[in-house]
């Protein structure tokens, strides 16, 4: 082979060399994006079609036609069985309507029966219309309830050792309002060596709906027993008194052993 020959296949071997390399990864990654972009937008633009077509062929609602109401004819009513071969009349037959409130002529008697006021009976006779009832009148409202009621109290004066009761009557309960509470406060003294008093006994609770009754203990009372106070309400009594004094309370009826009280104390005398 000469050299011409072999510098020109050299020639076209460069030439072509161009062409013949591979595409590289680069190239064939390129290439994937795009034929994936191509495929998602051929999808969309079908989905978007069929939506289109779906609402056009959907069935629309129409609203229903309102019905034919035929109109009433005003005017001569003509009798049919009138040839139409012969004369017309030139007086045509009208039914004249017949309304239930319509005021008879002057002159004309009413007919038979008729019952202006009432309904006619089996004899033809007006019955009158039955008179309402009366209604019967509102009951009463209920009475306000009440939060304090007074208390009563037993074995007021019994000697101690004992055991007062506190309670609320049956009827004050029906009258308290929901969620009452009344305390009771309470104290019992002897009489010391030197006359003055001494505290013996005291308590202090709450009644309640839970608890509407309560007992309170009277303990030894040593010597001579003195005062026994009950207060209707929250109170401190003190541990002496001196001789020949009381608490300042309005007194309760002295020798009384059951009964309502406030605010008063039992001189027991020896």
């Amino acid at each position: 082979m000469s050299d011409d020959l072999r510098r020109m296949l050299a020639e076209a071997s460069r030439a072509a060399q161009p062409h013949l390399r591979p595409p590289g990864p680069d190239a064939a990654r390129n290439t994937l994006r795009r034929r994936r972009v191509m495929r998602v937008s051929g999808l969309a633009m079908v989905l978007v079609l069929a939506l289109v077509l779906a609402t056009n062929l959907l069935p629309r609602p129409t609203s229903p036609m309102p019905p034919l109401v035929p109109t009433p004819s005003i005017g001569p009513t003509v009798d049919p069985s009138a040839s139409p071969s012969g004369p017309v009349s030139a007086t045509p037959t009208v039914v004249p309507s017949l309304s239930p409130s319509a005021t008879p002529a002057p002159g004309s008697s009413p007919s038979p029966g008729a019952t202006p006021s009432g309904r006619p009976g089996s004899s033809g006779q007006p019955v009158a219309n039955p008179s309402p009832s009366p209604s019967p009148s509102p009951s009463p409202p209920p009475p306000a309830c009440v939060d304090i009621v007074e208390p009563q109290i037993t074995n007021a004066t019994t000697p101690a050792p004992a055991t007062m009761t506190f309670s609320i009557a049956p009827a004050d309960l029906e009258r308290l309002c929901d969620g009452w509470q009344i305390r009771i406060t309470w104290a019992a003294y002897y009489v010391y060596q030197d006359s003055s008093q001494m505290m013996a006994s005291a308590n202090d609770f709450v009644l309640s709906a839970a608890t509407p009754t309560r007992t309170g203990r009277l303990y030894s009372e040593y010597n001579c027993p003195a005062d026994r106070y009950f207060y209707f309400g929250a109170h401190t009594f003190p541990e002496t008194i001196p001789a020949g004094e009381h608490l300042d309370l309005p007194a309760w009826s002295p020798g009384r052993s059951t009964g309502l009280f406030r605010q008063h104390f039992l001189n027991v005398n020896c």
